[in-house]
């Protein structure tokens, strides 16, 4: 997973210093006494994102050591690809 992480672009590692980010924030919520919920809620406004989508970064790294969430918060994003050559005459079908 580290080497792939390496490998990726700056931007796709900025992503995953904020989910971590967000992350962090969460726990810092749930240890000054909110409950997971209320502490999911408060980040999701504050990130800008949804609490599905704090709850999908959650389950990305449950189970993880701590030290290896990076990799697995990053966005995997295939695209890209090159554009396909169409037979003129598959237009007309």
């Amino acid at each position: 997973r580290w080497s792939w992480y390496d490998a990726q672009t700056s931007d796709v590692k900025a992503e995953a210093e904020r989910r971590l980010a967000a992350l962090d924030q969460l726990a810092v919520l749930e240890g000054g006494g909110l409950t997971r919920t209320g502490a999911i809620a408060a980040v999701a406004v504050h990130q800008g994102v949804s609490t599905a989508t704090l709850w999908n970064w959650i389950k990305a790294v449950a189970g993880a050591n701590r030290a290896d969430w990076l990799p697995l918060l990053a966005p995997q994003r295939k695209g890209g690809g090159r554009e396909a050559e169409i037979d003129p005459g598959a237009w007309q079908v």
